[in-house]
């Protein structure tokens, strides 16, 4: 599933209101609408996860490694 930025900013929206109080929270992510409940906290973080997981296999990976010789 492609995510984007703005949908990890909704789920971490949606976990901050539910865990200040809020009983139901309802939001847009891949174009598909979720209602979660304060007891389906744990599947909203593992979906915060996995849009985490895929936003970082989209940076690409450049870079070097030097080695540096102590005496």
């Amino acid at each position: 599933m492609s995510y984007t930025q703005e949908d990890l900013a909704a789920v971490q929206k949606a976990i901050i209101e539910l865990t200040t109080g809020k009983r139901t929270v309802t939001l847009k992510v891949a174009y598909n609408e979720y209602e979660f409940s304060e007891a389906k906290l744990d599947s909203l973080k593992s979906l915060r996860a996995d849009i985490r997981q895929e936003e970082l296999s989209k940076v690409p990976q450049r870079g070097y490694i030097r080695n540096i010789r102590r005496r």
